[in-house]
This record gives structure tokens, sequence and C-alpha cells, in this order.
């Protein structure tokens, strides 16, 4: 039985996606990664997003995550299935398999092809959501999409029933802190994520509903205990996890100093999940150019450690 949106908060880690040489989903790192980061105090799984690969990958890899999530998650931790593609059949199809597979809710991209018009694009996340049986939640990513949808538009959405939630990941903070706001007005049960672990304190104190960045594949205990702490008002501790969080961006940029998209990011997440024995491999999807032994060094230096004291607790 899937669940209300009203449980989904805290951290949600966007899982990324383990492959095996022939280039499929490994469920056995897979589900090792996820068990981890529910250990480590997780609130939820966001799988299939961008950390997931979910552009790349087969239709029937992205269900077999689904699978693997609600199995390691078990009834009672929220699963967000991102259902996301050009075109409207394609992500109906997705949802209903998504669901079928064990998700509480579908997450959906705008379409980042072809240029639609915010009405159409409105119908698009109603189907979405009524082949879901679910509200859908909303993943706005303007750097490799669309802009976002207005923040009445959005509100409408939920009013009526299509939308439930949203991963905000553009850079207007002030467009996120008017979304937040005017959910709370008009008291609609919007959920309000920000995908930016840089900004987690400050769009978890505008009260958003938690935190959803791929750094928390590496320091999952850190976000968790970030979100914690701002939910107990201890927020001088909740900065030194901020600072924590901020060291980590920080050491992976610095890792891939020729390297300017959030792809690399994933690529080098991989690898030190497979330098700590979580991952089998650090394979990435082509056209993605593999890390080079450079990059490799500067992971070891600069970003394993900080992984492996996280995974140690030392």
């Amino acid at each position: 039985m899937t669940r209300g949106n009203a449980d989904v908060g805290g951290l949600l880690v966007p899982l990324v996606m383990p492959m095996r040489p022939d280039g499929c989903l490994d469920p056995d790192s897979y589900a090792r990664h996820a068990r981890r980061v529910l250990d480590a105090g997780a609130r939820g799984f966001w799988v299939n997003g961008s950390s997931g690969d979910f552009h790349a990958i087969g239709e029937d890899d992205s269900i077999e995550t689904v699978v693997i999530a609600r199995a390691v998650a078990g009834p009672d931790v929220p699963i967000i299935a991102h259902v996301g593609d050009t075109a409207t059949a394609r992500s109906v199809r997705k949802a209903r398999r998504s669901m079928d597979a064990g998700a509480d809710h579908v997450a959906a991209i705008t379409p980042y092809y072809a240029d639609y018009t915010h009405e159409e694009l409105v119908s698009h996340h109603a189907r979405i959501a009524e082949a879901s049986g679910r509200s859908v939640f909303l993943y706005q990513h303007p750097a490799t999409g669309k802009a976002p949808l207005p923040v009445g538009t959005i509100i409408g959405m939920v009013k009526d029933g299509v939308c439930g939630g949203i991963k905000e990941s553009g850079v207007d903070i002030d467009y996120f802190e008017e979304l937040v706001t005017c959910a709370r007005e008009h008291d609609c049960g919007l959920r309000t994520f920000h995908g930016a672990g840089g900004r987690a304190l400050e769009t978890l104190g505008m009260g958003s509903s938690g935190i959803i960045t791929v750094l928390a594949n590496l320091l999952p205990g850190t976000c968790a205990s970030l979100y914690r702490c701002v939910v107990e008002d201890d927020l001088e501790q909740a900065r030194r996890h901020q600072d924590r969080v901020d060291e980590l961006a920080r050491a992976l940029a610095a890792s891939m100093p020729t390297r300017s998209t959030a792809a690399p990011a994933v690529a080098a997440i991989k690898y030190v999940l497979s330098e700590l024995g979580i991952h089998q491999h650090d394979l990435v999807m082509d056209p993605l150019r593999p890390l080079d032994e450079l990059e490799r060094s500067a992971l070891r230096q600069q970003v394993l450690p900080m992984a492996a004291e996280e995974l140690t607790g030392n």
C-alpha cells in the first residue's frame, strides 16, 4: 500500500547507480549502498534521478532499482521513483511500472527537449499522477532542462491533486524561498526539497521539508544529523555539519578541476564508493569520460578519507 506524502521528509538519498562491466545495474552493490545510507539515518530513497543516471539507463534497470530499494527499505520507508522523460507516454508507462514495483510516489522532471506551454506541462504531470494514482513530485533542474514553473502554477497543481512535492535544483534561491513561503501560506501540504547540498542549512531554515543531495551518498550520517539538528533548533551543531558537507563539495571540485558539470561528480562518488568496497566497480555511462589517474589520485587523497571516516564513525 502506498503512503501519503505527509511522512516524506528528512534526508532522502538520491542513490547513485552502480554498473556491471556489461553496462547493466549491479544489484548487489545497489542493495549494499542502500542499506548503508538507511543505517546512517536516511528517511527514504530518491531513485533513478540525475544521480542514478536516469537519462542513460534502460527502463528495466530503472524498475529493478525500485524493487531493490523496496526490499532494503521494507514497508515503512518511503521511496520516490523518478520517471521523467521527454514525452508523456514514456513517463506514464514508467510511472505505472514503478508503482507496481513498490514505489510510494513518482517524480518527473520537466520534459527537457522540446518547448511546451505551462498548460501542456500541467497536463503532462496530471497524466503521470493519474497513471501512478498519487500526486507527483516535480523535479526542476534548470541547468539541464527547462525554466521552473511559476510558483502560482505549482500551488494550483497542488490544490488540484497533481503535485504533492518538489525537488528544486536551480540556483535561484529566492524562487525556492517564494515557493516554500507560498506553500506555507496556502497550507496545501506541498513537500519541498532543494538539491544543493551547500544550501541545505539555508533552505531548511526557510522551512523546507528535508534534504536531497548527491553528497549524501558519501556523507549520509552527516546530512541526516544536519536535518535533525535544524529540527531540534541546535543551529551551532547544524552549522558544523553544513561545514562538513561544504568541505566535501570543495574536495570533489578540487579533485576534478577540468570538469564543470554534475555528471563527473557522480563518477567521482562511484569511484569513492568502490574504494570503500560498497560498489564493486566505478564504471560510468558512455559518453562520459572515465576518471583518469590524476583525478583518482586526488579523490583518494582529498575525498576518500572523509567518506571512510563517515563509514567507520571514527
